[in-house]
């Protein structure tokens, strides 16, 4: 019985040692948002706040992108991964990443596309954060955005 005690207080403290997996995923928070009413010729941009405990943001590291139109599902196709820039990062690394997306322009942004099912895109964006070791952040939502059909 002795054995036992000892036995299960060695597992518990094994456990109890171990790095939690939650330790080692980024953290991303939705910050703001330019507009959430978009009309053609504009931009639409996010800002995100992130922090990563390990510090590894290189070349791997990247940011998904979905746009989300719930009474339009053929118009949900917008789904982009982004790939970050590389840059020197240290344990518990914070800072903001901007997402900028241009509507009915030619910029150097990312296009989105006219809506699809006959009126105005009533949408939302979610985004996810993933490190370089491949660990993702908790998915986050943007406001309702409007998407203004001309």
């Amino acid at each position: 019985m002795r054995y036992i005690f000892l036995i299960t207080l060695f597992c518990l403290f094994l456990i109890s040692c171990s790095k939690d997996s939650s330790q080692q995923k980024p953290t991303l928070t939705f910050e703001s948002v330019n507009t959430t009413v978009l009309e053609r010729g504009q931009y639409i941009q996010f800002t995100l706040g992130f922090t990563d405990p390990t510090g590894q943001f290189k070349s791997d590291s990247a940011i998904y992108v979905r746009k989300v139109v719930p009474q339009c599902p053929e118009d949900s196709v917008l789904k982009d991964w982004l790939p970050l820039p590389a840059f020197n990062a240290s344990g518990n690394t914070k800072g903001d990443i901007l997402v900028t997306y241009a509507y009915g322009t030619g910029t150097q942004y990312l296009p989105i596309a006219e809506p699809k099912c006959g009126g105005n895109d009533t949408c939302f964006f979610q985004f996810v954060l993933q490190n370089a070791a491949g660990n993702m952040s908790d998915t986050v939502k943007s406001p309702t955005i409007v998407i203004v059909a001309n």
